[in-house]
């Protein structure tokens, strides 16, 4: 405390006492929280909850706080107008009156200069800490049939029907604080936080300080076991992302299709026998609502619901997650935004614009999958609060790595969370993945073995890019049970590949790799022979192909599939992305008369027909009714040797080894050989 004094003294704080000598004596006269409050007299209304909840002591005698009140015209204000439906200080609940106390206290002592520092000191770096508030306040006990309770799987997955239910186990809401310093420091305008507050312009003024959702009217007010920071409105709880959202009735299709990702996750045994000492109960579990996703509590990734069975699709990250954080920054230094569109929005989005190609596709929003569902979703939630201001929304980013477009005229409202900030906006900022070459393997389950690799081997934003043109030849699951493997070619037995995908399996493992003999008859014809033995001791077949090796061969397959570039009538040969060439025969883009060949498919005269075609934004999707683009078996040499006029020059070769790459022009024809490595 005597630290926070002689840096609140350095800082020339508003005081309680005047006139003296911190080096030698506490100044007589300096009053308490408590006492100060007292004197004033116009904060009738706070003493009464620190008098109701057994704070009086405290705030009187003895600790080291931080308490932004609210004085009586501003609870005034509070009564006319609040969630809770409460007209006067005697309809407030007992849970309301703490959520309202600890929401505006801190356990320690700060100055709003000291409130943007962070460990060491650093100054200009916080905007969250942890306020007083319990991680009880935001717990209830809840009936399955209650409107709040999403009915999805997961939920009514529970056995019980009454259950106890954490809004979030992380930890309890944070208190958000935009000082100066900070705001100096991340390069936030006055602009900007007139936006966040939905204030007129210019109503921000330089030194101006904000804590959730209130500003500092009479900041550092000095007492002997703290400070006080008058505030303009009386402080509560924040709500995190997904609660804002959840009850907004502007937003409320968007908060059902956000609720699918949600599950009651069992928060553990030592979690539940916590809740049971404090709140004298005896459950026998407690849960906590949780979201699939990829960044979710203590930064895991939660995929697993409570019997083990994985989600089929992630969010970018936990939305109702208290104590969000990233890698790059840790929870005092940011938090996130998610853009939640209106309803109406929405709707026109679906019926009238870029929704449509869903529409037409599954017909309901129910019917559409969590796997292409999540798309939507994902890009409308951005990871870093401090870089998704207006100042800064040209360098904020989609799925395709491109400028979002992000306009505060599409943005109806700002709602500040504990977690981030909720942009209520009256447009749909839609995925390109919607509009690429990519999308016939995001909606197609048949094609999902093609379409798990592009996101686990990062192709997305390859394929999702606007600025060039693609032609994608997408196998089915079934073509892709006839992959030869090309690192076997040459060696003693040729092998040939079976891809399989396995919804239920963790993430980084729901691809996997059979391998069979492959041999070549008499007649050339190629069959499957016996199945090889499996490369680690266990039964199961998804772990025959070790993971790395399978993710080799289907990054060979996506380059291998993937020319850059549209398909033009007269024009046979193109080189892909993993330079082998696709010939290209029949009437281009005719389904059913396209026909394309790797070199494997050249080599055994078995070309692979083009059944659909999709006109994409980026380009053309092709979708095969066969086996995928595969290399030639036949090496350089084999090429030249087999031709008698190239025999002079197959002498050249065969002397200085190495890699070459050769083009023909016989009989008026032109091809290339892919690259081969001679002896």
């Amino acid at each position: 405390l005597v630290g926070g004094i002689m840096c609140a003294a350095s800082f020339g704080v508003y005081s309680c006492s005047d006139g003296y000598n911190l080096d030698t004596e506490q100044p007589s006269g300096l009053n308490s929280i408590y006492g100060y409050m007292e004197k004033q007299g116009n904060y009738k209304n706070f003493l009464q909850l620190i008098d109701d909840l057994g704070e009086t002591e405290v705030l009187s005698k003895s600790g080291s706080k931080t308490l932004f009140v609210a004085d009586d015209a501003a609870f005034a204000e509070f009564f006319k107008n609040n969630s809770w439906g409460v007209s006067s200080y005697g309809q407030l609940t007992e849970a309301q009156k703490k959520m309202i106390l600890r929401a505006s206290m801190i356990d320690s002592p700060y100055t709003t200069t000291m409130l943007s520092h962070i460990q060491g000191p650093i100054e200009g770096e916080a905007m969250r800490r942890t306020a007083s508030n319990s991680i009880y306040d935001s717990v209830a006990i809840y009936q399955k049939t209650d409107a709040e309770i999403p009915n999805t799987a997961a939920w009514n997955a529970l056995s019980k029907d009454e259950f106890v239910l954490f809004k979030d186990a992380s930890g309890a809401a944070h208190m958000i604080h935009f000082m100066p310093r900070f705001l100096e420091q991340n390069f936030i305008t006055g602009s900007d936080v007139d936006f966040l507050y939905n204030s007129p312009a210019n109503t921000y003024k330089s030194g101006d300080a904000y804590v959730n959702d209130a500003k500092i009217v009479e900041p550092n007010i000095f007492c002997k076991n703290g400070f006080i920071h008058k505030v303009d409105k009386v402080i509560t709880p924040l709500d995190n992302m997904a609660e804002i959202i959840r009850k907004n009735e502007e937003t409320s299709l968007y908060s059902s299709l956000l609720e699918r990702y949600s599950a009651p996750i069992y928060v553990g045994s030592v979690a539940t026998d916590a809740y049971n000492e404090n709140k004298g109960t005896q459950w026998d579990s407690v849960y906590a609502k949780r979201y699939f996703s990829n960044n979710s509590m203590n930064g895991e990734i939660l995929e697993l619901d409570n019997s083990g069975t994985t989600f089929d699709a992630l969010l970018k990250f936990d939305p109702g997650w208290n104590t969000y954080y990233t890698q790059s920054a840790p929870m005092m230094q940011d938090m996130a935004v998610m853009l939640a569109p209106t309803n109406e929005a929405l709707q026109r989005w679906w019926d009238e614009e870029g929704g449509q190609v869903l529409k037409n596709y599954y017909h309901e929003w129910d019917s559409v999958p969590n796997s292409v569902l999540n798309k939507l979703i994902n890009v409308n939630m951005l990871q870093s609060f401090v870089a998704s201001v207006p100042s800064k929304f040209k360098n904020v980013l989609d799925d395709a790595n491109m400028e979002m477009g992000l306009s505060t005229d599409a943005i109806k409202e700002v709602r500040l969370g504990g977690n981030g900030a909720v942009y209520v906006t009256n447009t749909v900022y839609t995925p390109t993945v919607y509009s690429s070459v990519l999308f016939p393997a995001v909606i197609n389950e048949t094609m999902s073995v093609f379409n798990k690799a592009i996101e686990r081997l990062d192709y997305a934003a390859y394929l999702n890019s606007m600025v060039a043109t693609y032609s994608f030849f997408i196998p089915t699951n079934n073509g892709l049970l006839s992959y030869v493997d090309p690192v076997s070619f040459g060696q003693n037995r040729t092998l040939i590949w079976e891809f399989h995908y396995d919804p239920t399996a963790t993430s980084a493992k729901q691809i996997y790799a059979d391998t069979y003999e492959y041999v070549k008859q008499e007649d050339g014809t190629w069959v499957k022979g016996e199945f090889v033995k499996k490369e680690t001791p266990t039964n199961l077949p998804r772990y025959g192909v070790p993971q790395d090796k399978v993710y080799h061969r289907l990054r060979d397959l996506l380059d291998n599939s993937i020319v850059i570039g549209a398909i033009q009538p007269g024009k046979k040969f193109y080189q892909t992305k993993g330079y082998s060439y696709v010939k290209v025969d029949g009437t281009i883009d005719v389904p059913g008369q396209m026909t394309v060949s790797g070199g494997w498919q050249v080599d055994s005269n078995s070309p692979v027909t083009v059944v659909d075609v999709y006109p994409m934004r980026n380009g053309k999707s092709y979708i095969l009714d066969g086996a995928p683009i595969m290399t030639s078996t036949n090496a350089l040499s084999d090429v030249l040797a087999a031709n008698p006029d190239f025999s002079e020059f197959n002498k050249i070769i065969s002397m200085v080894g190495g890699f070459a790459t050769i083009y023909s022009t016989t009989s008026g024809t032109s091809g290339r050989f892919s690259t081969s490595k001679l002896g």
